[in-house]
Formats: C-alpha cells, structure tokens, sequence
C-alpha cells in the first residue's frame, strides 16, 4: 500500500526455517536515500503457519494486515484457523 506523500508499506508470507511468518518493510520517500527497509516479523510466535496477508491504509499512512493463521500443514483445508492482525501508526 502507499500513503499520499509516496511512502510504502509491503507484507508477504515468508518460510523461515518451516514456520511461515508474516514480514513487513517500508520505504520511506523522505529519506535521504530512500530505500526498502529491512523486513521485520509481525506475525509473532502464536502460530507455525501464517499466510494470505492483506493490507489496508488510509490516508495519513496508517495501515492493518491482516492474515489466516493456522498449525498444519494440510492448513486451511483441515486444520482450525484465526484470523490475525497487526497495525502500523504513521510517525
């Protein structure tokens, strides 16, 4: 997603060492060099399995992922899943 000034805030499901976990980076137009920034985890240690993030913001450039997260393989077809979400504050 990308604010009004040209900031952007990207999310992807990622598999790290067999855990599948929500990332996020940012790239922040007004940076002197602008450039993505380094991914960080927002999924957090509740489930192995987390996937299909999806992302809203709104016009000041603040957002919220949500994704499906679950603790099997065979996940979403037999396992039970939650729904999960984190939000991002604009500085």
């Amino acid at each position: 997603t990308v604010d009004p000034a040209g900031n952007a805030l990207l999310v992807w499901s990622e598999d790290i060492n067999g855990d599948f976990v929500i990332r996020a980076s940012r790239y922040v137009i007004g940076d002197p060099t602008p450039a993505w920034g380094p991914p960080e985890e927002i999924s957090g240690a509740n489930w192995p399995i987390n996937v299909k993030p999806h992302i809203a913001s709104d016009a000041v450039g603040n957002a919220i992922v949500v994704w499906m997260a679950g603790d099997d393989r065979e996940f979403p077809s037999s396992a039970p899943s939650e729904i999960w979400a984190n939000r991002f504050i604009a500085p």
